[in-house]
């Protein structure tokens, strides 16, 4: 049976992000759902996709800086829908998957409260990106980014990987150099070994105790992906041990 996963964001500033991961989570045959089920616009009806929100499987929430457009109705703490959707999500106990604007990425003024003076000049965006980052599944500048991080964090889930309280992954120990797929029988050329450590670096820079970094190669069949993470999973370990990205 598909499994059911629920997009939630603000509308316009997000649309083509929204756009590229439901294209991609359809392509991986999941029963998607988005605001584009609803109506074309921010105030979708708020019942309805609080009802859908509970029957998911998955619930995906992308927050950039704009807090979003409020109910007016039947919402006494004057939340947002998209804050709405959020907390239905986890007192239904549903996995939820949280996603934030990277801070140092670019983004336009018109969409950004602290600028536009919505959402109390940015204070409530911000107060939900500060709680959140508590327990997000990492953060995002670009489409492919926003896409990379979402699919491989539902991957974790959907193998059962084990989660703590904030819904992380816990430390895990060394692989054996076993469970690594063997080295080619020809070494790799130049530009392969150039490209391992370009992951690793980008790893080693990026990883800390409170984020999981993922890297993802893209590319044709057949030229060499499979064996360059190998490689790359085998450095690592080498070089780092148990501090596995």
């Amino acid at each position: 049976m598909q499994k059911k996963v629920y997009i939630s964001s603000t509308f316009e500033d997000l649309l083509k992000y929204r756009s590229a991961l439901y294209s991609a989570l359809r392509k991986m045959a999941y029963d998607v759902q988005a605001m584009e089920d609803y109506v074309a616009r921010d105030d979708r009806l708020v019942h309805r996709c609080l009802a859908d929100v509970a029957a998911c499987d998955f619930y995906i929430g992308i927050f950039a800086q704009r807090y979003g457009w409020i109910p007016p109705e039947d919402n006494p703490s004057q939340l947002s829908i998209t804050e709405l959707e959020c907390r239905r999500a986890r007192e239904a106990n549903k996995t939820c998957l949280l996603f934030l604007l990277d801070p140092k990425a670019a983004w336009p003024q018109m969409f950004t409260d602290s600028e536009t003076g919505g959402g109390h000049a940015g204070a409530d965006i911000q107060r939900l990106r500060t709680e959140f980052s508590n327990y997000s599944h990492g953060l995002f500048g670009t489409p492919e980014e926003l896409v990379v991080n979402a699919m491989a964090a539902l991957y974790l889930c959907e193998v059962e990987v084990p989660v703590d309280q904030q819904g992380k992954p816990p430390a895990q120990s060394t692989p054996a150099m076993a469970q690594i797929p063997r080295p080619p029988v020809v070494g790799f050329v130049a530009r392969r070994d150039r490209q391992g450590r370009d992951i690793l670096a980008r790893l080693k820079d990026e990883l800390t105790p409170e984020r999981r970094q993922f890297v993802a190669l893209w590319g044709a069949g057949g030229v060499g992906k499979t064996t360059l993470a190998a490689e790359a999973a085998r450095a690592w370990v080498t070089q780092f041990g148990s501090r596995l990205a």
